[in-house]
């Protein structure tokens, strides 16, 4: 004898959720970058207010001198990605142009990305490793994540380099810490 099926409205309720809603479930196991919604954007929590002011005023000073906009983005974590891969992920997930710089830090997992299209000739490559060494992941290591930006930013505005040269893409994916810099 063949069974009728027969179903209940507040199942079809559950039923059309359950469909909407798996796509969503699963769908990514890490989540994808988003594009930043400023040029200053904390996730992390990790700046107060005179951290971002400094920031902002660096990289307007960067723009209004050199019309390179620098991005800077802090995470906890890059979601289990490589940090350039990251970084490099939300470049071109937020569209930015061939004048925009970018500073990722995941200030839970100790790494960073920093990015300088080719086009930025203010700066050659090894001023930029100088920059990264130097300026940059000293303030990581200390937690002076506004200092940071801002050496990334001032660093940027300061370089000099020859309208002719060529560089090639330049990104750094590090890690920093509370100790000596390990061996890479």
């Amino acid at each position: 004898m063949a069974k009728s099926l027969i179903v209940h409205p507040e199942r079809w309720t559950l039923l059309a959720w359950c469909l909407l809603l798996s796509p969503l479930v699963g769908a990514s196991p890490i989540p994808l970058p988003r594009k930043p919604a400023r040029y200053v954007t904390d996730n992390a929590g990790a700046l107060n207010g005179s951290g971002r002011a400094a920031i902002q005023t660096a990289t307007g000073k960067l723009y209004s001198d050199r019309h390179i906009q620098l991005w800077v983005v802090f995470v906890d974590d890059f979601s289990g990605q490589p940090a350039v891969s990251w970084t490099e992920n939300t470049r071109a997930a937020s569209d930015l142009g061939d004048f925009d710089a970018i500073l990722a830090v995941a200030t839970v997992d100790h790494s960073y990305a920093f990015l300088v299209p080719h086009r930025v000739q203010t700066i050659s490559g090894s001023q930029v490793d100088d920059l990264r060494r130097n300026q940059i992941e000293p303030a990581l290591r200390r937690g002076d994540w506004s200092g940071a930006a801002v050496a990334a930013a001032n660093g940027l505005d300061r370089g000099q380099q020859p309208a002719s040269a060529a560089i090639s893409p330049m990104s750094v994916n590090a890690s920093f810490g509370t100790s000596a810099p390990k061996s890479r």
